[in-house]
């Protein structure tokens, strides 16, 4: 008699547990933004972060901490298209000088290519193709080797059309415990987010951050509630742990991370200022869920 055997299921492949990945449905939200200025915060509090650039075409998160000068042994995509040795060298240290006076934060970064818009067909393939070999695993033994050596890890994606969806999908499923997903005030980004957060990631979703939302909308008392509704709309429909409503602010967006002092005019804006707390805030949930078990 034949004997039929179970196939084994596939064991699902854990995230680290202090990983937030910060994601978004649309272009041009702010999430590298947010990444990088929660990593700053974090910094200032004297925790230390590692941060994974998933951009290989902007590489904007990258180009705000390094400007476009950088080289390193393998970028993050390397990794994950087998480019690079199994021990190549992956986080650079950095140090970035925020402020006058102030004591320079230091992070850990891992940039997603080598050279800035090197981004070679190995990578192109593990970008589209949906069965791309060993794509997962990569990403995960690369983001457990930056959350090792940092106390929280952010990883910041690109937009998931510049992608393929599965690769997308898998990646951020793989590299992040947690996400915050950035949108922006305007309706139909929130039904997009609503369809793709609850279709791609349900029940990973720590905080929903409203970005970019003009103060004059804010300072109007019908257009803050209208915009206060629509947010805890979306809130329930996807499942977010907390929101955080952030002004626009072109401050807050300045290059001035690029190793050099802030302009005094820059750091005092009342609207960065504003923008700055309620991440801070935010921070305090997310230094909660990604310390928990660590």
């Amino acid at each position: 008699m034949p004997i039929f055997r179970r196939k084994k299921k596939e064991q699902e492949i854990e995230p680290p547990p202090n990983s937030i990945g910060i994601v978004g449905f649309k272009g041009g939200v702010g999430k590298t933004t947010i990444a990088v200025e929660l990593s700053f915060l974090l910094a200032r509090r004297g925790m230390t972060p590692s941060l994974i650039d998933w951009d290989p075409y902007n590489a904007r998160a990258t180009l705000r901490i390094m400007g476009k000068g950088w080289e390193t042994e393998c970028g993050a995509w390397n990794y994950v298209a087998g480019e690079c040795d199994e021990n190549a060298n992956l986080p650079l240290k950095v140090k970035v000088r925020r402020e006058e006076g102030g004591k320079p934060l230091e992070l850990f970064l891992v940039p997603p290519t080598r050279r800035y818009g090197e981004v070679t067909d190995a990578i192109l393939e593990a970008l589209g193709n949906p069965n791309f070999p060993g794509r997962a695993e990569r990403a995960n033994v690369l983001a457990k080797r930056a959350a090792a050596i940092g106390d929280i890890l952010f990883n910041d994606f690109q937009v998931p059309s510049w992608m393929g969806l599965q690769a997308f999908k898998e990646i951020v499923n793989v590299t992040s415990r947690w996400l915050i997903v950035v949108v922006d005030h305007m309706p139909q980004s929130f039904k997009q987010t609503e369809h793709l957060a609850k279709t791609l990631f349900p029940g990973k979703l720590l905080a929903l951050i409203i970005n970019r939302v003009p103060s004059a909308l804010l300072s109007n008392p019908q257009e803050s509630k209208d915009i206060m509704l629509r947010v805890k709309d979306l809130q329930h429909k996807i499942g977010a742990k907390v929101i955080a409503i952030v002004p626009f602010d072109a401050a807050l967006y300045d290059h001035s991370t690029r190793s050099g002092p802030v302009l005094a005019s820059a750091s005092k804006d009342p609207s960065k200022i504003r923008s700055l707390r309620i991440l801070n805030r935010l921070l305090n949930v997310i230094i909660d869920e990604a310390t928990e078990t660590v």
